[in-house]
């Protein structure tokens, strides 16, 4: 459900909700700017999963279209969200960059696999 821009149509109101949450968390509680938005190519001046499937924070290997910006100590790391696509290099690279527990999700569209966790046990779950 990673490799092309998944379907959120059916989607429960509770995962739409859960969703909604980590859009909030990562425009406000989190220094996490918004870089551009996910569309479907031709793209314009906005961003295709192709194009920000290079930016999950390894370290460029030669011959790698992907380098490390000038004056970045680190590659950038991105994820999109419902749409928006999020710069996790300063403040996430612990949770998204290499290593993380959330860099299945670096360079991907993580919106349904995050509308889908649950912080708690569902009653007859």
């Amino acid at each position: 459900m990673l490799t092309h821009r998944p379907s959120l149509e059916d989607l429960t109101y509770t995962q739409k909700e859960s969703l909604h949450g980590w859009v909030e968390k990562y425009k406000y509680y989190k220094c996490y700017p918004v870089v551009g938005r996910l569309v479907t190519p031709p793209s314009g001046l906005s961003l295709t999963l192709a194009e920000i499937a290079q930016y999950k924070g390894e370290e460029p290997k030669e011959g790698d279209a992907q380098t490390i910006p000038e004056g970045w100590a680190a590659p950038p790391i991105y994820v999109a969200v419902a749409g928006k696509v999020f710069d996790m290099s300063f403040g996430g690279r612990m949770f998204y960059g290499p290593g993380g527990p959330y860099h299945f999700l670096a360079g991907k569209d993580g919106s349904r696999p995050l509308a889908k966790v649950r912080a708690r046990k569902e009653k007859g779950a």
